[in-house]
């Protein structure tokens, strides 16, 4: 996924329905196998065993440097749940950028608003995930969304806080 020229890479799990992204540094295989595998011991640190990915045809390369099965897909082809899911995370990504007041925006924050974009996927459940109570985060990293706590503040939003010093100089 590219987003203003930066390579990203979107992972989704099929049946929890839960997204891990991350920004490439080039398109290079060794880079692509090394987030891929990133992913994988992510996954297992949370009791998840990782045996499959579906993946496009540009994947195909890493069949020998990753420790699972590759399925590449046909070359003008592409994986259905992935593209599906690059297109809403790029929809939502247009829609907080548009509500913000800039006219471009550095890739630094770009990266952010993808996390961003992410984590709240991830925070609602999905119509098709295994739980309609429960969202892929309160699954995968035994995680609650408080509203209250999470939802106060949008992308960019403007903050005017206050901290009430307490001087410690006093004679």
């Amino acid at each position: 996924m590219f987003v203003n020229g930066i390579p990203f890479l979107v992972t989704l799990s099929r049946e929890l329905r839960y997204i891990i992204g991350a920004r490439l540094g080039s398109r290079k295989k060794e880079e692509l196998a090394h987030k891929l595998e990133r992913v994988r011991a992510y996954y297992r640190r949370r009791g998840i065993v990782v045996r499959v990915a579906h993946v496009d045809h540009e994947f195909k390369c890493l069949e020998d440097l990753v420790q699972f099965i590759v399925k590449a897909v046909g070359r003008e082809q592409h994986v259905g749940d992935i593209e599906r899911l690059v297109r809403l995370i790029k929809e939502r990504m247009r829609v907080i950028f548009h509500l913000l007041p800039f006219k471009k925006m550095p890739a630094a924050m770009i990266e952010y608003l993808f996390r961003f974009v992410i984590g709240w996927l991830n925070r609602v459940p999905p119509k098709s995930g295994v739980s309609s109570v429960l969202a892929p985060n309160a699954i995968v990293n035994e995680e609650r969304t408080d509203m209250l706590r999470d939802g106060r503040m949008l992308f960019g939003g403007l903050a005017e806080v206050y901290d009430h010093p307490d001087p410690t100089n006093t004679q």
